[in-house]
């Protein structure tokens, strides 16, 4: 007999507008290699087609693959198709899924898979047919992300080679925005049928500003209390506001929250100033952030939390969008922006910046507010930036992200010519070209040169016989693809293998995974610097990173230990509440680390499989081979000097000490500026003792258009930065060329380029002599740092209201 919820949950599922369409889909599938479902928003396609196929007998044999975007749209929907199937949990029923570092799915069990497209990228690395699969799902094509475009490559390969075997590979591709044209073209139009399914779209009313926004995260802020405080407005219409990361959405909430209580005590006032008592106090109000990096349990309480008498607001990326159904949403303040990465194949630089959405993003986000009933979207910006400002569809991130990473699961793959592999939009060539430059540094290809291109004449004209050069993967090359990283870090770990800080190494890629770390509310930023303190090594970011992670690992040794005996269980909880309550007092992010952990684990488990090498630690304070291992080849061509003060700066007051740094190597007079960014463990060196490093390492570029210098010159923040001696550059192009004809071929573990003495080890290779002088001068000055704040405190408390220095 159902139950209830089983009955209440089939009465919605029968209301989404795809239902009455169940039969005819799958039958389509079943007659059609492959699919291209257009739907509007609301339809219901990503939670229920999966079932239909699986209802129909689909996935009997072989596995129904749904891949998304995101990584919380993958868990999410997981998590709702299982409730609704009703044959178990996720992972313990038919129904899982399967995101980086994390697989809630069992082999023979599992039969509607949901996951992330890098995952299934990497499955097609060991098994190029994906011969698990009888269906692959390509939800929310209409992103263009970078995976997903080299996913539909892969899926179309794949399901070419499959054609005539007793398993074909059936292809869908889906989305609310798409043209299907494109798409139907690529997949063949023979072999494929489109189907548009009207959603359940409510009308939707849309305002736009008069006059461009200045500070969009305060009036996106404002107009949410208004809005709140409207009688009109009953608080079980919610409200999801579209900002563009982390920092805005935590800047919003924290808004929020303040102008909330002050709306709470002006009316309160005012109830208090009349006679009669009778004004009424606006309806309680609840705020909930939402992003990639919140743990998954914040995340899943503020896409179910529903509490009578109370207003939801959520203040989300643009992760709210799409696949993520948000009950109760009315109200939409859009932003109309959000932060991509755009890298520059000339330079290398890969830079976050804040971007205009498109015109179809930002009908997607609009048509979040009217999915159960009519909504209203606002719109933070004006008529004329909509019309000029915005393209009518996204672009795809082939042309804006490095394509290192991709070309190197394509060579694992098998794709010999990746000029000739089936792209849905081509890249540029010189991304191409920049992305195998690339690997041919780190040592993960070879490329041969061709001895047959010779000139030749037709009808009077000249052509080069211009043969493509054969790309071999090397032994290194094939190393690197077993670790689900960039190739950047995985080239890292190769060269922390050789110098003997693998444990070290380790511990940074992992923690860098969840990075940041920190979480800071503005008004404890005071307390935060003086914690922070203890942190900062002398020799940069990566160093103190280890120490956090070594610091969070004995926080709950320690509140394990002072307990004595006690079982198992009582252990366990007794380490996580530890650490729980050790992160609250150092702004950490207990989640993050609790997932680096993890992270950490899988990664020492495939350096293990992989015969890397042994996990070998350089110790507790030198960490000298750990930066090594990161300069050595992986981020060699992330270096940057002091820069020479240009004149016409020479005004400038107000940054006269500011250290600024050029990228070592590069000439032009136009390349942006780089500056160290302010969370790093380098700053209180360069900038507020005045005593900058002359050379550094950065692992990442972001845009600095946001802090307000007085010369106009475009900068760029470099973050994770170390400190690296002067002594390391002197042979840099020396040691280059030998880095590029390392020969591993023969070899179990990666070899590096030898001194040229022959020795390879870290205490001949690391000579620190040169800059022992500022890391002696660095301790100095965080020591007495420490004294001045520890001083400042003591008089703080004894009543004496003295600012720190």
């Amino acid at each position: 007999m159902a139950t209830s919820g089983s009955e209440r949950l089939l009465e919605e599922r029968k209301k989404l507008p795809v239902w009455i369409h169940r039969e005819v889909l799958v039958e389509i599938v079943k007659k059609y290699p492959n699919c291209v479902i257009v739907s509007s928003t609301g339809s219901g396609k990503t939670t229920q087609l999966p079932q239909f196929l699986f209802e129909a007998g689909l996935a009997n044999t072989d596995m129904i693959a749904i891949t998304q975007p995101r990584r919380i749209a993958a868990i999410s929907v997981a998590h709702r198709v299982a409730e609704e199937l009703g044959r178990g949990a996720v992972g313990v029923g038919p129904v899982g899924y399967c995101v980086r570092f994390e697989d809630a799915s069992v082999a023979g069990l599992t039969r509607l898979r949901y996951m992330t497209d890098g995952m299934l990228l990497r499955e097609a690395c060991l098994d190029p047919t994906l011969s698990r699969y009888s269906i692959v799902i390509v939800d929310e094509a209409h992103e263009r992300t970078l995976n997903t475009e080299v996913l539909l490559g892969v899926l179309l390969i794949a399901s070419r080679k499959r054609a005539t075997s007793p398993k074909p590979l059936k292809i869908i591709v889906m989305s609310a925005t798409i043209d299907p044209k494109n798409f139907v073209d690529f997949l063949g139009p023979s072999r494929t049928r489109v189907v548009y399914i009207q959603g359940r779209q409510f009308p939707i009313n849309t305002f736009t500003v008069e006059q461009p926004s200045i500070d969009y995260v305060s009036d996106a802020a404002s107009t949410c209390i208004r809005l709140h405080g409207e009688p009109t407005c009953p608080p079980d219409r919610g409200l999801l506001i579209f900002l563009t990361g982390e920092e805005e959405i935590t800047r919003c909430v924290s808004l929020i929250r303040r102008l909330y209580k002050a709306l709470l005590e002006s009316k309160k006032s005012s109830s208090n100033a009349t006679t009669s008592g009778a004004t009424s106090l606006p309806p309680r109000l609840s705020v909930f952030p939402l992003f990639a990096a919140l743990p998954q349990a914040q995340q899943l309480k503020a896409l179910t939390f529903s509490e009578p008498g109370t207003r939801k607001v959520i203040v989300s990326t643009n992760i709210a969008e799409t696949s993520i159904t948000i009950p109760g949403i009315r109200y939409v303040i859009d932003c109309g922006r959000a932060k991509n990465l755009e890298w520059d194949s000339t330079t290398g630089l890969q830079r976050l910046r804040v971007t205009w959405v498109s015109k179809s993003q930002a009908w997607q986000r609009a048509g979040r507010a009217g999915r159960n009933a009519p909504g209203v979207c606002l719109r933070l910006y004006t008529d004329a930036e909509y019309d000029h400002q915005m393209a009518l569809h996204p672009s795809s991130q082939l042309a804006s992200a490095p394509l290192s990473g991709v070309l190197l699961n394509l060579l694992a793959m098998g794709v010999k010519n990746v000029q000739s592999f089936p792209w849905l939009e081509p890249p540029k060539q010189q991304a191409i070209d920049s992305g195998l430059q690339l690997l041919q540094r780190l040592g993960a290809i070879t490329i041969v040169p061709q001895s047959n291109k010779s000139p030749f004449a037709c009808n009077g004209v000249a052509f080069t016989n211009a043969i493509p050069s054969p790309i071999k993967l090397t032994k290194l090359g094939r190393l690197m693809t077993v670790f689900p990283l960039a190739p950047r870090f995985a080239r890292a770990l190769c060269s922390a293998a050789h110098l003997n800080c693998l444990i070290e190494a380790i511990i940074v890629v992992s923690m860098l995974y969840v990075a940041p770390v920190f979480y800071v509310p503005q008004e404890s930023r005071e307390e935060f610097n003086e914690i922070a303190m203890r942190f900062r090594h002398p020799e940069g970011d990566l160093a103190s990173l280890v120490l956090v992670y070594r610091a969070y690992i004995k926080a709950a040794e320690t509140s394990s230990n002072t307990d004595g005996v006690a079982s198992a269980a009582t252990s366990v909880s007794t380490r996580l509440a530890g650490r729980n309550r050790w992160c609250r007092e150092n702004f950490l992010n207990h989640a993050r680390m609790r997932t680096a952990v993890k992270v950490r684990a899988q990664l020492r488990d495939l350096v293990r499989s992989s015969g890397l090498g042994r996990l070998h630690s350089c110790g507790a304070d030198d960490f000298s081979p750990l930066t090594k291992a990161f300069f050595e080849v992986a981020f060699r061509d992330q270096v940057a000097t002091l820069a020479t003060r240009r004149a016409d700066n020479a005004a400038d007051n107000t940054r006269e000490s500011f250290p600024y740094y050029k990228r070592l190597g590069d000439t032009n007079p136009s390349s942006p500026l780089l500056c160290i960014h302010p969370d790093s463990s380098l700053y209180p060196l360069a900038v507020v003792a005045r005593c900058p490093p002359p050379a550094v390492l950065f692992l990442e570029a972001v845009d600095s258009s946001f802090v307000p210098f007085s010369d106009t010159h475009q900068r760029v923040m470099m973050r994770h930065v170390c400190m690296i001696p002067s002594s390391w550059l002197g042979d840099e192009e020396k040691e280059a060329e030998e880095t590029e004809k390392v020969d591993v071929e023969q070899s179990r573990v990666p070899t590096l380029a030898q001194e040229p003495d022959g020795s390879c080890s870290p205490t001949n290779v690391l000579s620190l002599s040169d800059d022992e002088n500022r890391r002696r001068q660095l301790k100095r000055w965080l020591k007495n740092r420490r004294k001045k704040v520890a001083r400042a405190k003591r008089r703080k408390m004894n009543g004496m209201d003295q600012e720190l220095c």
